[in-house]
């Protein structure tokens, strides 16, 4: 009895030590597109990371977990820890892009001749005056003159439609907008982010970005410059949420 019991005693240590859970260094990589500010999850222990703009990252895991990766334009990717990645000290994760399958675009009026098309196809001219400069900035604070990190520079429509302006000095500041944080989010972001990556209901959208607006203590969350954090922060709360409704 006293050997049995001796023998439990040592193995206990080794045990414990065999489920503790070290930090394993990873890439997220994609053979379409650049990967950069994804979030990678930990499903056997709820621990969160995002990558950096390389597509790297560290995570506390062990054998046998299981890592959920999700991004905005890819699909998400789900993999689990071998003892291989623990001995190269690195595990690979590879994300297939979104693709987005447009609808049928029939085109009419052209002979299938290239050379008569492009010299009697017809350009329809808009005029300047239809394009309102201040409709297109009424729910932007102008705070940059970078653009809004989000793939437009209002301020370069503004000089194509209305010449350059006076050579002055501008600050350097950040597209904010004004509107409250759940309404901006929702706009941000498409139906599909929030139900294949978040695992939102479509019909709960609303009420879990209400869920998530906690006023003027996450507005700095919509500055681009911290869109990964943002990215993250719905992803805890997503989980919180999820949880509220089981």
């Amino acid at each position: 009895m006293k050997t049995k019991l001796l023998y439990l005693l040592l193995l206990l240590p080794l045990t414990i030590f065999a489920q503790q859970r070290e930090l394993l260094n990873g890439r997220v990589i994609s053979d379409t597109m650049k990967v950069e500010y994804v979030s990678i999850k930990n499903l056997s222990s709820s621990a969160s990371v995002v990558s950096d703009a390389d597509g790297k990252f560290r995570i506390n895991t062990r054998v046998g977990d299981t890592l959920r990766v999700s991004g905005i334009s890819f699909s998400d990717a789900v993999v689990k820890v071998t003892n291989e990645n623990f001995k190269e000290g690195l595990i690979v994760i590879r994300l297939v892009g979104n693709i987005t399958m447009l609808d049928e675009v029939v085109v009419s009026g052209l002979t299938g001749n290239l050379a008569y098309d492009s010299k009697h196809a017809r350009i329809v001219e808009t005029p300047a005056e239809k394009f309102d400069v201040h409709q297109i900035n009424k729910d932007l604070y102008i705070k940059s003159v970078a653009g809004n990190g989000r793939g437009m520079d209002f301020l370069a429509i503004g000089r194509m439609v209305s010449g350059p302006p006076k050579r002055v000095t501008p600050p350097k500041q950040v597209f904010i907008t004004d509107k409250v944080f759940a309404v901006a989010v929702r706009e941000l972001y498409s139906d599909k982010y929030f139900v294949e990556s978040l695992k939102i209901r479509k019909e709960d959208i609303t009420l879990f970005l209400a869920y998530c607006d906690e006023g003027e203590s996450v507005r700095y969350l919509l500055n681009p410059n911290n869109e990964f954090q943002l990215i993250s922060y719905l992803s805890t709360k997503s989980e919180q949420y999820l949880k509220t409704k089981q």
